[in-house]
């Protein structure tokens, strides 16, 4: 079985939760009741929605989000009582700085400073970094490139020396959407400092070979998101987003993992339902049998820290 070569463990991420009507609390169940073991959430910080908002073709999302620090202090809490309460591993936190604006740079530093400290406190390594002002609304300069590569490099080196990898991640609406930009970024990251999270699911949707990709710069990925799409590639606003259950897209799965296990992977992957097309408890069920079915996969393959056995 393809699960016998399998050395990755693969966690849900709580997007399916947070843009639904549940409670964190009723996806930590979930994950736990269909095998997974780990998990990935969006930090849910200011600059997280504020980036979303200015940037993302997602239709009008209102003014500002205005948090508490006590919105963010027990959303930070209930990361931790997933493991308490439902033996989960926090694997990452996804983060969404403008990288470039000289203004709010030294904030966003602080904040991944933090966060990387907290996730290292519940036993994570990866802090996720998409963000920055995508090329539609401000050309890419070479200028542009080597600033954002040098913040990149910056808080990769500060997370690196506490034990946690960032990863950036290409996608939609970001600073780096598409594999010709993700090219012209990459010779200008050190591979030890900074690491890239692929996502087939973005990487189609704006045209790119995401198989191809992997294999590219397999050597360099620290982190995998699995998640499908269907839709035309290149297109403007919401149809764009046109994200997907496992299997229901275009994404050729079974050759990304076929990458990753030829390769002997040893990173996190997860998968990230961001359709709301069914019950947020229902497609976590649903992925848990794609993935065995389909893939071939485990959630905890034999072997790991995490083996239930």
């Amino acid at each position: 079985m393809t699960s016998d070569r399998q050395r990755f463990e693969v966690g849900f991420a709580m997007n399916t939760w947070d843009f639904g009507p549940d409670p964190l609390d009723a996806g930590f169940a979930a994950i736990r009741e269909n095998g997974f073991r780990c998990f990935e959430a969006l930090l849910g910080d200011t600059m997280t929605w504020d980036q979303a908002r200015l940037y993302h073709q997602v239709g009008d999302l209102g003014l500002p989000t205005v948090l508490r620090d006590y919105d963010l202090l027990c959303r930070l809490s209930a990361f931790s009582r997933a493991d308490t309460e439902f033996g989960l591993r926090l694997s990452s936190l996804y983060v969404n700085p403008h990288w470039i604006e000289p203004r709010l740079w030294p904030v966003e530093l602080d904040m991944i400073r933090a966060v990387a400290r907290f996730i290292r406190g519940c036993g994570g390594q990866v802090i996720v970094g998409g963000g920055g002002p995508p090329a539609r609304v401000r050309r890419h300069t070479p200028d542009d490139y080597r600033a954002f590569a040098s913040a990149l490099r910056l808080a990769g080196e500060e997370t690196a020396a506490i034990g946690v990898q960032l990863v950036y991640h290409p996608h939609l609406d970001c600073f780096i959407e598409s594999r010709e930009e993700l090219d012209q970024l990459m010779p200008l990251l050190n591979g030890a400092e900074v690491g890239l999270c692929l996502d087939p699911a973005h990487l189609q949707a704006t045209g790119g070979d995401p198989v191809d990709t992997l294999k590219t710069y397999v050597e360099r990925v620290g982190h995998v998101h699995l998640k499908d799409w269907k839709g035309d590639s290149g297109a403007e606003g919401q149809e764009r987003y046109a994200f997907k259950t496992l299997g229901d897209g275009d994404v050729d799965l079974a050759g990304l993992v076929a990458v990753l296990l030829d390769e002997e992977y040893t990173g996190d992957v997860i998968i990230e339902i961001d359709s709301l097309d069914v019950p947020a408890a229902s497609s976590c069920r649903e992925a848990r049998v794609y993935l065995e079915d389909r893939l071939g996969l485990v959630p905890v393959p034999v072997g790991t820290t995490a083996d239930p056995s």
